[in-house]
């Protein structure tokens, strides 16, 4: 049975309904951002016209917000790490949060709802390190962090497995 309530609810965004040749076009450009009109071309059969028309649709759209760069920080012999934070009573998120901002090492974090109340992304050069960080932070909130588990990352391995896309 629905819910009378939420049938009248409009959604804030419009659905986007992908062509064939968007998909092809954003299959690859997922793979590799700064792969070139002709090389989509070559691999599409597309005109470079086409795809230059397309993306410009989709960036208009919103479908494409960005290219970005990755840094692979093990060049510089450094390890990346997430950090997820169940806290306790947490007494001043602003407090927290710019405590986060403050420190150099952290290149992200993210507020959850759910098991997990933060999601941290750093980068230290050794495990010590980042356990010396862990203890200062622990020291710094002493009665609000419940439980901190680490996670180590590997290699970012980049797939086409979008369902949308296929």
């Amino acid at each position: 049975k629905s819910n009378p309530k939420l049938s009248n609810v409009k959604s804030f965004h419009s659905i986007k309904e992908l062509s064939d040749n968007d998909k092809k076009i954003l299959s690859l450009l997922r793979i590799d951002p700064r792969i070139s009109i002709l090389d989509i071309s070559r691999k599409t059969l597309l005109d470079p016209k086409t795809i230059i028309n397309h993306i410009r649709i989709l960036e208009k759209e919103g479908v494409i917000v960005g290219y970005f760069m990755m840094i692979d920080y093990s060049k510089f012999d450094l390890s990346t790490f997430k950090l997820l934070i169940q806290m306790n009573n947490l007494i001043d998120k602003k407090k927290f949060e710019n405590y986060l901002s403050s420190n150099k090492n952290v290149k992200h974090f993210s507020k959850f709802l759910g098991l997990w109340d933060y999601e941290i992304d750093v980068i230290y050069e050794s495990t010590l390190k980042l356990q010396e960080q862990i203890e200062l932070l622990k020291q710094a909130f002493p009665k609000q962090i419940k439980k901190i588990e680490i996670l180590s990352h590997g290699k970012r391995i980049v797939t086409n497995k979008e369902s949308f896309l296929l």
